[in-house]
């Protein structure tokens, strides 16, 4: 009579089983280096001829983007990847929605307020003209 050793080969079964699943979760990260969004390391958009960052700070949200586009303003360039959205007006697009995030000033005493690198951008998303390589953000701001 064959004796079987049930112990060893339930061992083994494990073994393989655990090899199996370090094996799979490897290859599942494989080729996973897709952007946070975050300022360090921002989503990529478009493939235009100029790139630029675009910052959105949210209420309770910061994200980042390298956009790249061949639009000459910056609310033609964020509109194209509908990360803004807003009124027309006087003077300009009014910018309500940003990433996502809706704030009027009419109705909850908060606004977007655009910035052109450290300073208070001097025109609105509608004139502001894109330049190779600067930061434009959005910071909810307000109430």
């Amino acid at each position: 009579m064959k004796k079987t050793n049930i112990f060893g080969k339930t061992v083994s079964a494990l073994m393989t089983l655990a090899l199996i699943t370090a094996l799979a979760l490897s290859f599942n990260s494989c080729g996973n280096d897709k952007p946070t969004g975050d300022v360090s390391d921002p989503y990529l958009l478009g493939d235009g001829a100029v790139s630029f960052t675009f910052v959105c700070e949210g209420s309770e949200k910061t994200t980042a983007y390298i956009i790249k586009t061949d639009k000459t303003t910056l609310a033609d360039a964020l509109l194209e990847h509908g990360l803004i959205a807003g009124d027309d007006g006087p003077y300009g697009l009014y910018v309500k929605t940003v990433c996502g995030e809706t704030l009027d000033y009419d109705t909850d005493g908060k606004y977007w307020a655009l910035w052109d690198g450290d300073n208070y951008a001097s025109v609105g998303a509608s004139e502001l003209e894109i330049q190779e390589g600067a930061r434009y953000t959005f910071k909810a701001t307000g109430a």
